[in-house]
């Protein structure tokens, strides 16, 4: 039997280990709630203008090809093997933060065809040129097919599938002369 202050110690650390316990549990849940990241939501993924356009690529090729959207270079291209790390470093980093604006990839193995960049009034700028005329060198040094188009507010879809079909080198199986 214990005698009161053997009882009194135990309670003691008893309820002491309980709230040490009730703490970490808090801390534990409420860890999440306590961090705010400074991010918010990007409404769209594409503009206007580039949601236009990829419904004009989808009704010309979605029949035989995958168009994909919003993508950064690096996930098209890569640096060469055989360079040194700081090489290898410095050469993804030109591209990391690049974004192109369409790939057009085979239906079934996803293998990249080519790249389609819609060029706005931003593309007038020197700072815009010079970045279009590094992603066209890099691509071509990767082999890899680019075209671009000036946004408008409507194409004719047979115009735009034989210049994507002529840049990418693509034989044309089916045409359409029709306006979007």
């Amino acid at each position: 039997m214990l005698s009161v202050n053997q009882y009194d110690l135990l309670l003691t650390v008893g309820i002491i280990a309980a709230l040490a316990v009730v703490a970490a549990l808090l801390r534990i849940v409420l860890r999440g709630r306590a961090v705010t990241l400074p991010y918010e939501r990007i409404e769209r993924l594409c503009t206007p203008a580039e949601r236009s356009f990829l419904g004009v690529l989808e009704q010309i090729f979605a029949s035989e090809y995958r168009i994909f959207g919003k993508l950064r270079l690096a996930d098209i291209i890569c640096p060469c093997k055989g360079l040194s790390r700081s090489e290898r470093s410095s050469a993804f980093n030109r591209i990391v933060g690049k974004p192109v604006d369409f790939a057009v990839c085979d239906l079934s193995t996803l293998e990249i065809i080519g790249v389609v960049e819609l060029d706005d009034s931003s593309h007038g700028g020197s700072v815009r040129q010079r970045r279009d005329e590094f992603l066209d060198a890099a691509l071509s040094a990767a082999d890899v097919s680019v075209v671009h188009f000036r946004a408008q507010k409507a194409y004719v879809l047979a115009e735009v599938r034989q210049r994507v079909l002529q840049a990418f080198r693509l034989s044309d199986s089916s045409g359409g002369t029709q306006a979007a």
